[in-house]
């Protein structure tokens, strides 16, 4: 994979595994100036970011009347902030006005409570749309993407990616387990794992209110490589981390 397909792939992984990210609107109080939101999000079929919102905040103010904005996401990690890969989505969001049943149980398997938000505190769904991205992968490393490069669609049907969680669940609890109390930033496992979403490019896992994604070693194109694949890639991440250097 060349140094450019690399870049590509890391900005999808990150688009895919950051769960959250600061949502730059125009200030409709302040004209001419950014309003930042730190605000969750899940992917939705087309594989773009999916958020929910309540009709009260500002940021939803500010949308409904200039859907332009950016979405900014920076990868996990410590020490210097300026070696770690930035992605600045830019695009419109807009107040989805029919939303697949199956993309919200999605959204609420990643954020439990936001079940009652939508369905208690009129939270709405608003679906960004993106335009072009602009990725940061470290010192000299820099350039703007098309959303074409980063489009993905996931292989699984809705109904597929349910009863695929169910069969990881059954097969790779234990694997999953042994690989999470591993992660040097996690400590020793007590809570449930859940598998809150699996796509083509990884599996995302939900450990009380925190949100991990393992990343695949390979695409995975059909529901019959999934199983292989999450072993292959559980024993070459444990292989990695136990070799020197």
């Amino acid at each position: 994979m060349s140094e450019s397909d690399q870049l590509f792939s890391a900005a999808r992984q990150l688009l895919s595994g950051s769960f959250s990210g600061i949502l730059s609107t125009h200030s409709l109080e302040m004209p001419g100036y950014p309003f930042g939101s730190l605000l969750p999000y899940s992917l939705g079929p087309d594989g773009w970011p999916v958020l929910l919102m309540s009709h009260l905040s500002k940021h939803t103010r500010n949308v409904e009347a200039v859907p332009q904005c950016s979405l900014t996401l920076v990868e996990k990690g410590g020490g210097d902030i300026q070696t770690l890969m930035r992605l600045t989505c830019l695009g419109d969001l807009r107040a989805a006005e029919v939303i697949d049943p199956a993309a919200t149980e999605r959204h609420f398997r990643y954020f439990p409570d936001s079940r009652d938000y939508y369905q208690q505190l009129n939270f709405r769904f608003y679906q960004f749309q993106p335009q072009r991205f602009y990725c940061v992968g470290g010192f000299g490393a820099a350039r703007w993407m098309g959303a074409d490069r980063l489009t993905y669609i996931t292989p699984f049907r809705p109904d597929q990616e349910l009863l695929l969680i169910r069969e990881m669940h059954t097969r790779h609890n234990d694997p999953l387990r042994e690989y999470l109390n591993r992660q040097s930033q996690i400590p020793a496992l007590t809570e449930t794992i859940e598998i809150a979403g699996i796509d083509g490019l990884g599996l995302d896992i939900r450990l009380s209110r925190e949100l991990l994604r393992i990343p695949f070693i390979r695409p995975v194109t059909k529901a019959a490589q999934l199983d292989r694949t999450l072993v292959e890639t559980l024993e070459t991440t444990s292989t990695n981390r136990q070799s020197p250097g």
